[in-house]
């Protein structure tokens, strides 16, 4: 929600485990824009939810190339499926008309688990996910796993919904 640009530089996690399929991959420097939030579809990068996503959404997730890869269990690990998900999920999403809610999972004085919106403005802008720096383009690709939601909500609530306080 900052007005300033802030930049990150973040490194595939395996690499840092040392497995060797993952050592082409070099520290990618992340931008977040000001007035944006980063968005982690976790439960659709899951690769127990791959085969429901194919059939429901059709995304062409190589199911048979996932499950065997041999390393990350858990998670997809190919850049094209990484893709195909923010693709499905951003797609209809409209500039200045659709809407973004913002919500914390936890907040001062309130000790009741859940969900409290903190702000809802229009998205301005979807950045496409980054693509991991390689220093070989023959191992396999992945990107980072969040996108920045640009948003119109600012600190003189103008740009926010409702316009006005």
């Amino acid at each position: 929600m900052s007005s300033k640009q802030f930049l990150a530089v973040s490194t595939h996690p395996y690499v840092e485990y040392g497995y060797e399929k993952y050592q082409h991959f070099q520290p990618t420097e992340n931008v977040y824009p000001p007035y944006s939030l980063s968005a982690r579809p976790f439960a659709w990068l899951l690769k127990k939810s791959m085969h429901d996503l194919n059939l429901k959404y059709d995304l062409q997730i190589d199911e048979e190339v996932e499950i065997n890869w041999p390393l990350g269990k858990n998670w997809l690990q190919m850049g094209e499926s990484h893709q195909a998900v923010f693709d499905y999920l951003y797609k209809d999403v409209v500039p200045d008309q659709s809407l973004c809610l913002i919500y914390a999972k936890q907040v001062p004085f309130i000790e009741e688990v859940g969900r409290v919106i903190i702000g809802i403005g229009h998205v301005k802008n979807v950045s496409m996910p980054i693509e991991h720096k390689r220093n070989k383009k023959n191992g396999i690709k992945s990107m980072l796993l969040e996108t920045h939601i640009s948003h119109s909500i600012r600190e003189d609530h103008k740009g926010c919904f409702p316009d006005s306080v």
